[in-house]
């Protein structure tokens, strides 16, 4: 059996779009609580924000090292890249277990590669100094 062009091209743009929808940038806006934690986290297609009274990660470019999801679990982690000088980290992962709408994300700031990787290793279960981890609300509104 031979296919037509027209059913290679279909199959082809089913395969791409399904591709897009996959990698497509998160966004978002998140306020955190407590005394380290208290801020705004925004996420862009383009920039990360990530204000404290500890660290200002002010509207900061990134690269996306990780988007997985399973087990209704989500993890989207971003390697900022250098810019701001009053921000303490190189990585920040964002992660989502919960079902209820803005309850459940939680924010993991990392001072250096070497911690994150490390934490990666350990299967995400490392607490270190070279660490912040706070639990967020998603706040779009």
């Amino acid at each position: 059996m031979r296919l037509s062009p027209y059913a290679f091209i279909g199959v082809w743009l089913v395969a791409i779009a399904a591709v897009r929808a996959e990698i497509s940038p998160f966004s978002g806006r998140f306020q955190g609580t407590g005394r380290a934690c208290y801020g705004t986290l925004a996420v862009t297609a383009k920039t990360i924000s990530w204000i404290t009274p500890f660290s200002q990660c002010k509207s900061m470019g990134y690269e996306l090292v990780e988007r997985d999801s399973r087990e209704g679990e989500m993890r989207i982690t971003y390697r900022l890249k250098p810019g701001a000088g009053n921000c303490r980290y190189t990585v920040l992962a964002l992660t989502h277990s919960g079902t209820v709408d803005g309850a459940g994300w939680e924010v993991t700031a990392y001072g250096s590669e070497t911690s994150y990787r490390t934490d990666k290793f350990n299967g995400y279960k490392t607490r270190s100094e070279y660490m912040l981890s706070c639990p967020l609300v998603r706040d779009d509104g």
